[in-house]
Order: structure tokens, then C-alpha cells, then sequence
């Protein structure tokens, strides 16, 4: 890949030289505190979600109130991670009532 970069610097001229790139290009922006927030709180809730989620398909034999149970969390958790995404601008789709 060629880091030649063609420019136009007016009256129909083109310079072509070596791209400088930008400071800025490659840096990441900060996230503001808010936002922060809300991505580490809905990463923890899926976090919970999958471990919970990994418990009830582990194979092991479960009753039917701890399924219930293990399924009602994990959903639950889902939940709450949408409403932290939401809050901040994440777009979902509404619910289906089946």
C-alpha cells in the first residue's frame, strides 16, 4: 500500500506526495464518564447473562424451577444491559409479543 496521497491545491492542480496522516487518526477518543458507565454496566450484565446462561446448558441435570430460575435471570440481565445501551442512544428493535 502506497502512502502517496493526491491532493487538490486549487486551480485544477494536483500535488502529489507523501500522506503525513494526522495525530489524530490512529488515537482513540476518550469516552465521556457517562457513557463509560453505561458500556461497563452493560458489559457486566451480559457477563452475568453468558454465566448464567452457562450453567443451565452445563450439561448437569436441573429441575424444572431451576431452569425457570436460571432462564428469568439471564433474560433479566439481557434486559438491563439494552436499557444502559438504550439510555445512551443504541437503537433496538421493540419487543415481540409472541
Amino acid at each position: 500500500m502506497s502512502n502517496e496521497v493526491r491532493r487538490n491545491t486549487g486551480k485544477n492542480r494536483v500535488h502529489v506526495g507523501q500522506d503525513r496522516g494526522s495525530s489524530m487518526a490512529n488515537k482513540p477518543r476518550e469516552w465521556p464518564d457517562n457513557a463509560k458507565e453505561a458500556r461497563d454496566q452493560a458489559a457486566s450484565r451480559i457477563n452475568n447473562a453468558k454465566i448464567t446462561l452457562d450453567a443451565l446448558l452445563d450439561g448437569k441435570p436441573h429441575s424444572d424451577i431451576q431452569m425457570i430460575t436460571l432462564a428469568a435471570k439471564a433474560q433479566s440481565e439481557m434486559a438491563d444491559a439494552l436499557r444502559w445501551l438504550e439510555k445512551f442512544g443504541a437503537t433496538t428493535t421493540p419487543k415481540l409479543i409472541v
